[in-house]
């Protein structure tokens, strides 16, 4: 297999110009061997004058016309460049297209796994017994872990707390047990419930059991 990245050899470019060279050499030997004289030598070279501006001109036509196509080699190569510029800013428009889509295809997928993640709460029956009330809550959402309660409203003489307190899977319930004093402990009652989501992050929110209503309302969080 030949290496085409090879340098051309200069053998034969040596061999046209000794092949000139011979030629001229050829063609003064014989000149002198067969044209006695130098006035005859003279008129012999004279009756090549045509001749030679024939090939003159013929140069000056040849480099004329070599110009005139390295002028079409070379709109050709700007047309060739103006094409490729074309297709590469096509070529990234569509790129970037793509990568809109690919950014809002992972946005959507945080979204929805954000989303997932996150449980979702709904209150069921609830009882009470003496200065406890027990709410039966079920977790629609992700799976909750380490898992924590906090009364805010009102802020003494309750406790509120959720059991279990370890691991809440979806679709599993869990008891509120909100004890104080009186026969409906904490009419009104604000708590907070902060836990780890499946992703591992921990999360803090507050929600609220109005006196009038038995329903798990979510409030907005505090920064």
């Amino acid at each position: 297999m030949k290496d085409e990245n090879k340098d051309p050899s200069i053998i034969p470019f040596l061999a046209l110009v000794a092949t000139i060279v011979g030629v001229c050499v050829g063609y003064g030997y014989v000149v002198a061997r067969c044209i006695d004289t130098w006035e005859k030598r003279g008129l012999f070279g004279d009756m090549f004058g045509a001749i030679n501006a024939l090939f003159s001109g013929a140069a000056f036509a040849g480099i004329v016309y070599a110009i005139i196509l390295q002028r079409r080699e070379l709109a050709l190569q700007r047309e060739e460049m103006r094409l490729a510029r074309e297709e590469l800013a096509a070529q990234n428009q569509l790129i970037t297209a793509q990568l809109a889509t690919m950014q809002d295809s992972l946005h959507f997928e945080r979204t929805k796994e954000d989303l997932s993640s996150q449980p979702f709460l709904r209150l069921g029956s609830g009882k009470g017994v003496a200065n406890v009330k027990t709410l039966e809550v079920f977790n629609l959402g992700g799976r909750i872990t380490n898992i924590a309660t906090r009364v805010l409203v009102p802020t003494q003489g309750i406790a509120v707390r959720v059991q279990p307190s370890d691991v809440w899977d979806t679709n599993n319930r869990a008891h509120i047990e909100i004890a104080g004093f009186g026969g409906n402990p904490c009419p009104n009652c604000e708590f907070e419930l902060s836990y780890t989501d499946k992703l591992g992050r921990a999360h803090t929110k507050r929600y609220r059991i109005p006196a009038d209503r038995h329903r798990l309302e979510p409030l907005p969080n505090v920064a």
